[in-house]
C-alpha cells in the first residue's frame, strides 16, 4: 500500500490496545513508504519495495527512528519507544507482503513466500476496521475527549 493512511489503522489499533508510544507506532507504520515514494518522484528503475520493505532493513530504520524519538519524548523509557518503532515497522511489512510481489521481506531470502496470501481490497478494508476499532478504543480510555466529541 504505497504512499496510503492505510497502515494508521493497525499501528493505532495495536498501539492503544498495547499501551504503546502513538507517535512512534504511527510515524513508523508509514515511514517506511518513503522509499517508494522517492523512487516515484526521482523516476529510479528501482523495484518500489526494497531493503527498508524488509524485517532486516525496516529493524535499521525503527533504531533510528527510536533515537529521535527518544529525543524527542525524554521522559519515555527507550524499550517503549523502540518496541513502539519495531511493531510499526512489523505492521508494516506484514500488511504490504502479501500484496507486492518485489517485497522480500526475510531478505537476504529472494523469495516473498505469503505473496497472494490476501487481496488488496481484503488488507484495506482489514486497515479501516483495525482504524476505526483503535479510535473508539481510544475515545472510551479518554472519557474526556469523548464527551467533548459526542457534544
Amino acid at each position: 500500500m504505497p504512499l496510503t493512511p492505510f497502515h494508521l489503522g493497525p499501528a493505532l489499533f495495536f498501539g492503544i490496545v498495547l499501551g504503546l508510544n502513538l507517535p512512534t507506532i504511527l510515524i513508523s507504520s508509514i515511514i517506511l513508504d518513503l522509499e517508494p515514494f522517492f523512487i516515484i518522484i526521482f523516476k529510479a528503475d528501482k523495484p518500489l519495495h526494497g531493503f527498508s520493505h524488509t524485517f532486516l532493513g525496516s529493524s535499521l530504520v525503527a533504531i533510528l527512528l527510536s533515537a529521535l524519538m527518544k529525543s524527542i519524548f525524554k521522559n519515555e523509557r527507550f524499550n517503549k519507544i523502540l518496541i513502539s518503532s519495531l511493531l510499526g515497522v512489523y505492521l508494516h511489512i506484514i500488511f504490504d507482503s502479501p500484496l507486492y510481489a518485489d517485497i522480500k521481506p526475510f531478505y537476504p531470502i529472494d523469495k516473498n513466500p505469503i505473496y497472494g496470501a490476501i487481496s488488496l481490497s481484503a488488507a484495506q478494508i482489514l486497515c479501516i476496521i483495525l482504524l476505526f476499532a483503535g479510535f473508539i478504543i481510544y475515545l472510551s480510555k479518554n472519557k474526556k475527549l469523548s464527551k467533548n466529541f459526542e457534544k
